[in-house]
């Protein structure tokens, strides 16, 4: 009985090392998109904030000119097109890693006849 129970141990033992690393695999790509958009939310945050510092610091000179309205809007349009294409290309390049890392990691898998 005692030889019985090995092999179950052993195939449980196996299964739980193939289902953590299919299960690292596959959650790693979405804990990346939500640290990614987690950073970018606060780098807009931010950069909005430093942008109301300074509408509220020059606050009488955009009331007496026009001009000087419009550009702090443009800077503001700017800056957040600024973090969303950073946002978008810092994106598209780690999933292309993830999406890479994952290729391996199945190649791997199909090389040692696991599945």
């Amino acid at each position: 009985m005692a030889e019985r129970g090995r092999p179950s141990e052993q195939l449980g033992e196996v299964l739980k090392q193939k289902l953590s690393r299919w299960i690292i695999v596959t959650v790693d790509p979405l804990l990346l998109i939500v640290h990614l958009t987690l950073i970018y939310i606060v780098a807009l945050v931010a950069d909005d904030l430093v942008v109301e510092v300074i509408e509220r610091s020059f606050q009488e000179l955009i009331a007496a000119s026009s001009f000087v309205a419009a550009l702090l809007r443009g800077i503001k349009i700017f800056s957040a097109l600024g973090v969303a294409l950073a946002y978008g290309l810092h994106m598209i390049y780690q999933l292309y890693l993830q999406a890479k890392h994952v290729v391996k990691t199945i190649r791997e898998t199909e090389k040692t006849g696991e599945r």
